[in-house]
């Protein structure tokens, strides 16, 4: 399994950016996932500058993110869920762990460079 977390954001020129954080740790990742415990909300109108991807084989689940967030994604719409305050925790956590060294600049022109094909794990 590997967890993608991906920022946006406008650089001092105005353009936006979008980097990401790559983890592939399995232990890291589990320990991520298993205070995953989602509940229902009516969406709100917030502005999600973050977004976890989880990729586990062929399988891509995205989540927008913030505090309070945690909207997953799908081809026609999402689902809306309370953001619960041990997955924010953990979530930040690992962001300020690795970003250090696994940080990867972006296009933002829509195109994935952690990649979709490179997200199998065989």
């Amino acid at each position: 399994m590997k967890l993608v977390f991906r920022d946006a954001y406008s650089d001092r020129l105005g353009r936006h950016v979008h980097e990401s954080v790559v983890i592939e740790n399995p232990a890291s990742v589990k320990g991520l996932v298993s205070v995953v415990a989602l509940e229902a909300k009516e969406p709100c109108l917030c502005d999600h500058d973050q977004e976890m991807i989880f990729y586990r084989g062929f399988t891509r689940l995205s989540a927008e993110v913030c505090d309070h967030c945690f909207d997953v994604v799908f081809n026609r719409g999402s689902h809306e869920y309370d953001m619960p305050p041990a997955l924010w925790k953990e979530f930040c956590a690992l962001h300020e762990q690795y970003k250090k060294t696994t940080r990867i600049a972006e296009p933002s022109d829509g195109s994935d460079a952690a990649g979709d094909s490179e997200g199998r794990d065989e």
